[in-house]
């Protein structure tokens, strides 16, 4: 069922491959991954709530805090550090996200259970 959206994730996850160190491209790179991942989370919490609710409302509250702390630090050195803790935030909920999606099983119906010819 989440086959297109399990390789969105595994994409958005190698898109933060090469941004280790940071700069204005490297942040513009990972916006355009947050704006993606936020869009599809709030597809997949409308459908699964009992799934995704809780990576919509936590995961993405932390990431957004993390990068209001980056916006707002005035050194190098509290960017780079925010920078990172920002990264490692997104990447961590990016996997999280795929480990729920690749172990998820959906229920078979009772209906198709009971009468395999529906």
């Amino acid at each position: 069922m989440y086959k297109q959206d399990i390789r969105m994730v595994q994409q958005l996850r190698t898109d933060t491959e090469g941004t280790s160190a940071y700069s204005a491209k490297n942040l513009n790179t990972l916006q355009c991954v947050i704006k993606t991942y936020g869009q599809m989370l709030v597809r997949l919490s409308l459908k699964r709530p009992i799934l995704f609710e809780n990576l919509y409302n936590v995961g993405l509250k932390e990431i957004f805090d993390h990068y209001t702390l980056l916006k707002k630090a005035k050194t190098a050195t509290k960017r780079a550090l925010c920078y990172e803790d920002f990264l490692g935030y997104l990447r961590a909920s990016l996997e999280d996200c795929n480990i729920i999606m690749t172990d998820y099983k959906p229920l078979k119906s009772k209906k198709k259970a009971l009468n395999p010819e529906i």
